[in-house]
């Protein structure tokens, strides 16, 4: 029941979300009993439960335990971004309701992001996120006023630069930043004026 918050299960991920540490034997029993689990690889390790399957366990978890709900999603959200994988860790925070750790999570991505031009996600990640957490975040206001100009959006551009530039500004004097410190972040004056020019 308390798996069901994964679109795609693995026995240390389940173990990691449900709390105990008998999940990859569960699975394989399932499996071998046919009970509504499908194979999503060769090698038997990540599965996923039958559609209708899922959907009535999600709607009893829901009814039954919804205060357990975000707690899953948080454990997911863990599990998924110390494997360093970006997508669900993210689709997981935000399913929590954790938006200033999906924010987080979108800060750390955005190297990838640019690396491999997928635009069209970070957009869809920027979309789901409050605009007041993304305005907080030089990182993500800066990667909006991108996706502006790209638009060929001069003016909306410019104002995301603005508030670029005041979201830094409002970094605290202690130095302990709330954004991810990474080098899209230390870099971010010298890319606001290169967007300026």
């Amino acid at each position: 029941l308390h798996s069901a918050v994964l679109d795609r299960l693995t026995g240390r991920l389940c173990d990691a979300v449900v709390g105990h540490d008998d999940a990859a034997a569960m699975l394989r029993t399932l499996e071998r009993d046919n009970l509504f689990l499908v194979a999503l690889d060769d090698r038997r390790e990540w599965f996923r439960y039958h559609q209708l399957f899922a959907d009535v366990l999600r709607a009893r978890l829901l009814a039954e335990q919804p205060d357990l709900v975000p707690v899953l999603h948080r454990r997911a959200s863990d599990w998924f971004a110390k494997h360093d994988l970006g997508d669900e860790a993210i689709g997981h925070a935000l399913a929590a309701g954790d938006v200033d750790r999906a924010a987080t999570l979108v800060e750390l991505a955005v190297p990838e992001i640019r690396r491999h031009r997928q635009e069209a996600k970070m957009r869809g990640w920027l979309d789901s996120l409050p605009d007041d957490t993304v305005r907080r975040s030089p990182v993500l206001c800066m990667f909006t006023a991108a996706l502006l100009l790209a638009a060929g959006d001069l003016d909306a551009t410019t104002v995301r630069l603005d508030e670029t530039e005041r979201a830094l500004a409002t970094a605290p004097a202690d130095g302990e930043r709330p954004w991810a410190d990474t080098a899209e972040l230390r870099t971010l004056p010298a890319t606001i004026a290169m967007y300026r020019a």
